[in-house]
């Protein structure tokens, strides 16, 4: 009876540990059906295999929500010895990927508010060449007055220099026809 006994003890043990190879996590040692005297050491290998995956269950559902983009979740158990080093790790990793998007977020800020920042410049700068362009419109328009006048001042400056030179050689006929009335009277 005690080699079937042992023998079934074997076999629970070897079908956990096949289980467990295969990424079967949640399997159990099979207690019932064990003899009493396999039966708690049938479950402390349970627990040990509790213990084992705890962190690493921690450590799965922690990566669950990283994946799904959430970035908040440390495991709040403490561990010791390798399982701590594992939560450990995990925590830095979360901390460094927080801090780049914080960076990440911070440059974007700055990016969108250089960005107000220049359009709003680009604003002032287009309302400022308007209104330059309305003025060098205007000072084209006065130009152009300014050249009708000219030209209109130069058209009536002929025009007084034609007629004075008319008076000029009225006056100058006037003074030919004085003389030689003069001369003909002495």
């Amino acid at each position: 009876y005690l080699a079937s006994t042992e023998r079934e003890y074997q076999d629970a043990v070897d079908a956990l540990h096949t289980a467990i190879r295969a990424g079967s996590l949640q399997t159990r040692g099979q207690v019932d059906g064990l003899s009493p005297r396999f039966q708690a050491s049938m479950r402390q290998i349970n627990e040990m295999v509790d213990d084992l995956l705890a962190p690493i269950e921690g450590v799965q559902s922690a990566l669950q929500a990283l994946s799904a983009g959430d970035l908040s979740q440390y495991i709040p158990q403490l561990y010791e010895g390798d399982h701590a080093s594992l939560r450990d790790s995990l925590h830095t990793g979360l901390d460094r990927l927080n801090e780049m998007l914080g960076e990440v977020k911070r440059t974007a800020e700055e990016v969108s508010r250089d960005a107000q920042e220049n359009a709003a410049s680009s604003d002032t700068l287009s309302g400022g060449a308007a209104r330059q362009a309305a003025g060098v419109e205007q000072i084209a328009s006065l130009i152009k007055e300014i050249s009708e006048q000219i030209a209109q001042t130069d058209a009536h400056a002929r025009q007084a220099i034609a007629l004075a030179q008319t008076a000029s050689d009225k006056a100058r006929d006037g003074d030919r026809q004085t003389r030689k009335m003069q001369q003909a009277m002495e």
